[in-house]
């Protein structure tokens, strides 16, 4: 049986990294019978006005829990570049939506 859960997730730039801070309770990391969720539909950030007169470019890393309902929580920017960058990031991902990672769950063998 497959059930819907909330996953953590952190996004770099070009791979996924696996963040090593503790996960609230009902939180997975994908692995052992856990699956990715999918994303579903995507906004891609504004740039910055300040960060274009600046010509400011960068790369940071946002980290985000998908809850079940297929909504992203907590998204945060491990360090953002600044300027605006990174509260663009975050108000983008923010309004992102999945198709929630599922955990399989193994029925009991009873001898």
């Amino acid at each position: 049986m497959r059930v819907p859960l909330a996953l953590f997730l952190v996004f770099g730039s070009a791979f996924c990294q696996q963040d090593q801070r503790p996960l609230p309770e009902g939180v997975y990391r994908p692995g052992n019978g856990v699956t990715l969720p999918k994303l579903v539909s995507r906004s891609d950030p504004e740039y910055a006005e300040e960060a274009r007169i600046a010509k400011l470019i960068g790369t940071f890393t946002v980290s985000f829990i998908v809850r079940e309902d297929a909504k992203v929580r907590d998204v945060s920017a491990a360090a953002p570049l600044g300027l605006g960058l990174g509260e663009k990031a975050i108000e983008a991902v923010s309004s992102w939506r999945f198709k929630p990672g599922l955990k399989m769950v193994y029925p009991l063998r009873l001898p």
